[in-house]
């Protein structure tokens, strides 16, 4: 998507573009152990683009723009998800299973930390 020109927004394709890098920066946390500001993520971008070169050959064209692309947001992100995971730990320390995050401490997660709705649910489990 972002060789084709969509970059990370809050709207239409951005947005989805958005969602996807943060959420594959957020398992690679998660799931991997990586820091958020480890650059990770970018620095598959180049392996892919060889991978998929064969099918879709305009990504080689770009592949500095996408890393670049992909780096931004995911360096971006990963002061958001800091700042938001250490509130969200904050939140659920020492609570029983079960317990229900209060709306409001999830909407403050989301308009002051920008940690968004669904990786607050996500991460409640």
């Amino acid at each position: 998507a972002i060789s084709d020109g969509v970059l990370p927004s809050n709207v239409g394709r951005g947005y989805v573009l958005r969602r996807i890098i943060r959420r594959a920066v957020c398992s690679g946390v998660e799931k991997l152990g990586v820091t958020p500001d480890s650059g990770f993520f970018s620095k598959l971008a180049p392996v892919v683009v060889e991978l998929m070169a064969g099918a879709f050959p305009g990504l080689k064209e770009n592949v500095d723009h996408v890393v670049s692309v992909i780096s931004d947001e995911e360096n971006q992100f990963g002061r958001t998800l800091r700042l938001g995971l250490k509130r969200f730990y904050r939140v659920t320390k020492d609570k029983e299973a079960g317990f229900v995050i209060p709306g409001e401490e999830s909407a403050k997660l989301f308009h002051t930390f920008g940690f968004p709705f669904d990786l607050t649910r996500q991460k409640a489990v």
